[in-house]
């Protein structure tokens, strides 16, 4: 049984004229098409996150395409390249801050990673995992020389390694690899392995909003133990200074 597909032959010059293949031919060309589509859709999303960097950038260089001569013209320049950015896109804010933070560490610290999420082999939320995930390599303050050059010899070795599999492994394979893999650098960095889960649980930290019904939303957040027991203690201690009819 013939296929009747809208795939002409490459370069033809009417691709639009329909051509009759096999199934086999049908499915394979289909198959061909989407994951075409999905790296160059990929790469795409990649690549708006580079050229937002690049705006902020290039506005905090020349400040005065914002601010004129203002005091602190840079970070007002800066603020004000994220809002037109977060209006034009339709993006929160903190989003637009957030992107342009995994972009620079990315340049800087995971170049390899980059180069394969910048030709669509791998998508933006590796990266954003893979730059999370090297905060427990990353020397601590004042930390001497040698553990300095160590830790940057970890971070080498975890972007090299992550760039090869990126584009060989779903998104939650991916993070599972990153996650033995920096478990296996931290500790032939001396680094406590209940140490490095805190310091990644750390770069997880968010408020969430979940809307409800009849005017109420459920608050949520991701903060270290020890500040949510301080904040609940607060709120019990404020509570309790409130008078009944405050308190619902």
């Amino acid at each position: 049984m013939d296929f009747d597909s809208e795939f002409g032959p490459a370069g033809a010059p009417n691709p639009g004229v329909r051509e009759r293949v096999s199934p086999e031919e049908g499915l394979a060309l289909l198959l061909d098409d989407a994951e075409s589509q999905h790296i160059e859709a990929t790469q795409r999303a990649v690549g708006r996150a580079s050229r937002i960097t690049d705006a902020i950038e290039l506005a905090a260089a020349n400040p005065w395409i914002y601010a004129g001569v203002a005091r602190d013209a840079v970070a007002i320049a800066e603020r004000a390249a994220v809002f037109e950015i977060a209006a034009r896109l339709h993006l929160p804010e903190p989003q637009v801050r957030g992107m342009v933070s995994v972009v620079r560490i990315a340049r800087a610290d995971l170049p390899a990673l980059w180069a394969v999420a910048c030709k669509g082999f791998a998508a933006f939320a590796y990266v954003e995992g893979a730059v999370a995930a090297i905060v427990a390599l990353r020397p601590a303050p004042g930390a001497d020389q040698a553990t300095t050059a160590a830790s940057a010899d970890a971070i080498a070795t975890f972007d090299a390694k992550v760039a090869e599999v990126a584009s060989a492994l779903s998104l939650t394979a991916f993070r599972a690899r990153v996650r033995r893999l920096v478990e296996q650098l931290a500790a032939l960095l001396g680094v406590d392995a209940a140490s490095w889960r805190h310091a990644t649980a750390m770069t997880e930290r968010r408020v969430i909003v979940e809307p409800s019904v009849d005017g109420m939303s459920w608050v949520g957040a991701l903060v270290p133990t020890v500040k949510a027991v301080a904040f609940m203690r607060r709120l019990t201690a404020t509570a309790k200074h409130l008078p009944k009819v405050e308190r619902h």
